[in-house]
């Protein structure tokens, strides 16, 4: 299965998300490699800080350089995550048209949930190119205060657009996700305290992907 973190907004979580997605695969022994499409290359350093059993292949942020490396290694394993970049809406589009699911990873702000229009008016320019043979598409919101009114706001903005259906799972934001590129690990790395909470919200969110794990 080919998944892609299809929002091309930077700074909204795809690489978080990426890293974790490799970490939890991983952990339930499936074969999985990571193709990070980001100039920045936060989600291969991420996942080779982690140590665990992924194929990281960080390559430039082209349209013909994914598909040759999606097709490379498509074959070999189970899971295949591409991390893609902000902006460079032909990488993007190239991405979800590759994938199997495409995931937009939504912060919950005004701003953000604006410019995820952007993104879904890809998903639409890809269901015509496809005609009928379009990716599972999803969305979730993350980084949440889920007691907030922009929190609110945001679902109820997300969740009347059918191109990405917007998943019941979130990730709230703590402080212990953010850290874990820093400290080389995912909140599966922890087994107590705002770690093991953030790692049970990333396990069901990705229980609710339906990845047939």
């Amino acid at each position: 299965m080919i998944i892609a973190m299809a929002n091309g907004k930077g700074g909204c979580a795809k690489s978080t998300t990426s890293a974790h997605l490799v970490h939890w695969l991983a952990l339930k022994g499936k074969k999985v490699a990571l193709i990070d499409a980001d100039v920045q290359a936060t989600s291969s350093m991420w996942v080779n800080a982690l140590g665990v059993d992924c194929r990281v292949k960080s390559i430039d942020p082209d349209a013909r350089t994914l598909v040759d490396a999606t097709a490379e290694l498509e074959g070999l394993f189970d899971y295949v995550v591409i991390d893609g970049p902000g902006g460079l809406t032909e990488v993007v589009r190239c991405s979800i048209l590759v994938s199997d699911l495409a995931v937009l990873p939504i912060q919950a702000t005004g701003p953000d949930v604006r410019a995820a229009g952007d993104a879904l008016k890809l998903l639409r320019e890809c269901a015509f190119i496809k005609k009928g043979a379009m990716p599972r598409t999803v969305s979730f919101l993350t980084r949440v205060n889920p007691r907030t009114k922009a929190c609110e706001s945001a679902r109820a903005a997300l969740a009347a657009q059918t191109y990405a259906p917007l998943l019941k799972s979130m990730i709230t934001a703590r402080q212990v996700v953010q850290d874990g590129y820093q400290a080389g690990q995912t909140s599966f790395s922890h087994k107590t305290g705002p770690g093991l909470e953030a790692a049970t919200e990333f396990d069901k969110l990705f229980k609710e992907m339906d990845l047939n794990v």
